[in-house]
């Protein structure tokens, strides 16, 4: 009964997540969200074009918005920042294109500091 009972626990109490695993969410995440803005303009093609293809598109764009949105809720989780708002700014046309390139940004900023390769299509293996 020597130690006091009532004394702050000596444990770490760290995520105890590891840097490095880190760095490799956020290049996925960077990566699959280039993905999703390459797909985004593809789509937004594709339903500017005309091209007798109707119906089809609404499924497609339907697919890349949700693929979009996921690609965002990630990589935000991945960099530590709150997904709300930028999920909800991918509902306003060119505004979420913006947001998209802001976020890529961010990855790059972040994968950069850590000494990452960062090229045209995210992070170098």
């Amino acid at each position: 009964m020597s130690e006091n009972p009532y004394a702050a626990p000596k444990a770490s109490v760290l995520d105890g997540a590891d840097p490095a695993d880190k760095v490799k969410d956020v290049a996925k995440a960077q990566r699959h969200l280039i993905y999703a803005i390459l797909a985004s303009l593809v789509g937004n093609g594709l339903m500017n074009a005309n091209a007798g293809l109707g119906l089809l598109v609404i499924p497609l764009a339907l697919c890349i918005a949700g693929f979009t949105i996921w690609c965002v809720f990630n990589l935000c989780k991945a960099l530590v920042l709150g997904p709300a708002l930028w999920i909800v700014a991918m509902f306003i046309p060119l505004v979420n294109l913006i947001c998209l390139v802001v976020l890529n940004q961010k990855a790059t900023t972040y994968l950069k500091g850590q000494g990452v390769r960062v090229g045209f299509l995210g992070a170098r293996d």
